[in-house]
């Protein structure tokens, strides 16, 4: 799932979004950040399975890319706090100079600060 490359600093990974880019700019690499990591799409939605079985697939494949991901994160010194698969995300929080090395992996989307939800009004 990885690049394969050296791991860069955050700040020439695109992956990092400027909310998150913004706040490591006052942290010390030792100094930890809790993240939100969103990976990657899933395939296509357009289908002739049945829906469990769309359900199925899209869970088993955000399992498979978690599971890379869950290793990165520990690889640099972090843990993974939650995971949604739903909205193939991972919440987690490790030394901010680890979110290089979890960004350049392939499959990781965005990282970004976890934000709070809030009910339309």
């Amino acid at each position: 799932m990885s690049s394969g490359g050296e791991s860069g600093t955050w700040r020439e990974s695109a992956k990092v979004a400027p909310r998150l880019a913004e706040r490591m700019d006052g942290l010390r690499t030792s100094e930890w950040v809790e993240v939100l990591i969103e990976l990657v799409p899933a395939g296509s939605a357009w289908s002739t399975d049945s829906r469990s079985e769309r359900i199925r697939a899209g869970r088993s494949s955000f399992e498979a890319l978690l599971e890379a991901v869950s290793a990165r994160i520990r690889a640099a010194g972090g843990e993974v706090l939650e995971a949604a698969w739903l909205s193939r995300t991972v919440r987690s929080r490790m030394p901010s100079s680890g979110v290089a090395a979890v960004a350049e992996d392939d499959a990781v989307a965005v990282v970004d600060l976890p934000r709070r939800i809030r009910p339309e009004t």
